[in-house]
């Protein structure tokens, strides 16, 4: 059994100032320059409200911000907001997500897991959201993000790779 979580980044002076988020596990300070931006471990049921936690998350802080998701470690879902409300997504291991989204839809849960963007949308959609976050994005390394093939580890252990690919990190 692998990792559930929810993850999330969001740039603030104290990283328990966001009180919208609930319990904040984890919080790590990452990257470098002006802006302090915070990566944390949140409830993974954050996610499923994940366009309205992003509005207010970036309503409270005046940033980008992004939130992920995991289930069981086999993929890695992330969805991101700028401040004018542009909205993109992307996913680590396209194949065990739809899965998952299939399983759901068949089960008639209440929440399912979404479709996400096509792998040439959300790395141009994420090189976009990094820009309005003033970071530089790594085009290639969000390409094999987002590329299917086989992971080599747990999806939840992208998340950091994921976050050096839009500029945060090294």
């Amino acid at each position: 059994m692998g990792m559930t979580s929810g993850f999330v980044l969001f740039a603030a002076v104290d990283p328990e100032a966001l009180t919208l988020l609930g319990e904040v596990e984890d919080a790590e300070r990452i990257g470098a320059g002006h802006v302090v931006w915070w990566s944390a471990l949140v409830d993974e049921d954050l996610f499923w409200a994940r366009e309205e936690i992003l509005r207010r998350i970036v309503e409270a802080t005046g940033r980008p911000a992004l939130l992920g998701l995991t289930l069981d470690s086999d993929f890695l879902g992330v969805v991101g907001r700028t401040v004018e409300g542009s909205l993109w997504d992307g996913v680590v291991d396209r194949e065990a997500a739809e899965d998952y989204r299939e399983e759901g839809l068949a089960e008639e849960y209440d929440v399912v897991v979404p479709e996400f963007a096509a792998p040439e949308v959300a790395v141009r959609e994420a090189i976009a959201w990094a820009e309005a976050a003033g970071l530089s994005a790594d085009r290639s390394a969000l390409e094999a993000m987002f590329s299917e093939h086989e992971w080599e580890k747990p999806a939840d252990q992208y998340w950091m790779d994921l976050l050096s690919a839009v500029g945060l990190g090294g």
